[in-house]
C-alpha cells in the first residue's frame, strides 16, 4: 500500500478458501470489496490509466473523459484524482444516485442527461458535444480530449495485472 494515495492496494485483495462443506471440490474467491472503492473496477480503471501514460495518449494536464453511470465512474474518479487527471463523467440521470455521488466525491465533473422513460441502455450526448454548441466543457490545456483507452485497444493481452495477481495469490502470496 506504499504507493501513492492507496493505488498500491488496488488488486491487493486476499484469497479466501471457500467451506462448502464438502459438498464440491475447493472453492477460492478474491474479496473484491477489499479494494479501494469496493470494486473489482478498481484493477480496470488503474490499467486504463496507465496504458494510457504508458503509450503518450494522456499526459498531466489533459482531461479523462468517459461515459458511465457505475462502479467504473467511481473507480476512474478515484484513479484520476490520485493520479491528478481532471475526470468529466458524462450519465444518464437513470443511474443510482449514490455512483454518482461517488464519483463526485472524488472529484469527478459528472453532467448528468435526462434519459427519456429511465433507460440507461441509450448513450445520450452531452451538452458540450450537441450541434450547434459552442465550446467544449472538457478541452484541456492543450486543446484536445484524452479518454482512457477500451479494454478492446489492447488486442492479444489475456494476461494483465488481474490474472497475474490471482495466480499470485493462488501460489500462497498476497495480490
Amino acid at each position: 500500500m506504499g504507493e501513492k494515495g492507496g493505488l498500491g492496494a488496488i488488486g491487493g485483495t486476499p484469497l479466501v478458501a471457500l467451506d462448502l462443506g464438502g459438498r464440491a471440490g475447493e472453492v477460492w474467491v478474491k474479496v473484491e470489496a477489499a479494494n479501494p472503492t469496493g470494486s473489482y473496477k478498481d484493477r480496470m480503471a488503474l490499467a486504463m490509466i496507465e496504458a494510457a501514460e504508458r503509450d503518450g495518449r494522456l499526459q498531466q494536464g489533459q482531461t479523462v473523459v468517459e461515459y458511465t453511470g457505475g462502479s467504473t465512474g467511481s473507480s476512474l474518479a478515484f484513479v484520476c484524482a490520485v493520479k491528478g487527471y481532471p475526470l468529466k463523467i458524462v450519465s444518464s440521470d437513470a443511474f443510482a444516485d449514490e455512483k454518482i455521488r461517488t464519483m463526485r466525491a472524488f472529484g469527478a465533473d459528472v453532467e448528468l442527461i435526462h434519459s427519456p422513460g429511465g433507460s440507461t441502455s441509450v448513450r445520450p450526448a452531452p451538452s458540450w458535444a450537441r450541434p450547434g454548441r459552442s465550446g467544449n466543457a472538457c478541452r484541456t490545456p492543450a486543446g484536445s480530449l484524452s479518454s482512457p483507452p477500451s479494454p478492446r485497444s489492447c488486442p492479444g493481452k489475456r494476461r494483465g495485472p488481474t490474472t497475474s495477481r490471482a495466480a499470485a495469490s493462488a501460489t500462497g502470496r498476497r495480490s
